[in-house]
């Protein structure tokens, strides 16, 4: 993995006196764009936990009342996966294959994630 560049994080305020930004860094054969590669999440100002993304993390969001994070990882092409996760623990509570067209009775949360779309 190439290493991180620390750019001004662009924070994201959640419930709870808890905020998230990502990390973004250069790939190789991209030198000069950013991606986000880790989603860091804290509360009051002090980071609780770094969540890896599967290359990168794309978009996510606060769910649950902030006791979960849904967020979308994957490569630049062919894939993404969106998953919810537990903000305490950092385990994986649900995964979602989000590439194709969603089905109508795809997860509230994986809705909500890619309606987040700009």
């Amino acid at each position: 993995m190439p290493p991180l560049v620390l750019l001004p994080p662009k924070h994201r305020a959640g419930p709870h006196g808890l905020e998230g930004w990502t990390l973004e860094g250069p790939i190789p054969d991209q030198p000069n764009d950013k991606f986000p590669f880790v989603l860091v999440i804290a509360r009051n100002g002090r980071e609780i936990r770094r969540i890896h993304g599967n290359a990168f993390i794309w978009r996510w969001m606060f769910v649950a009342d902030g006791r979960q994070i849904a967020y979308e990882s994957g490569p630049l092409h062919s894939s993404i996966t969106c998953i919810l996760a537990d903000i305490e623990t950092g385990r994986e509570v649900e995964v979602y294959d989000c590439y194709r067209e969603l089905p109508k009775d795809a997860p509230d949360w994986v809705e909500a994630l890619e309606a987040s779309k700009p």
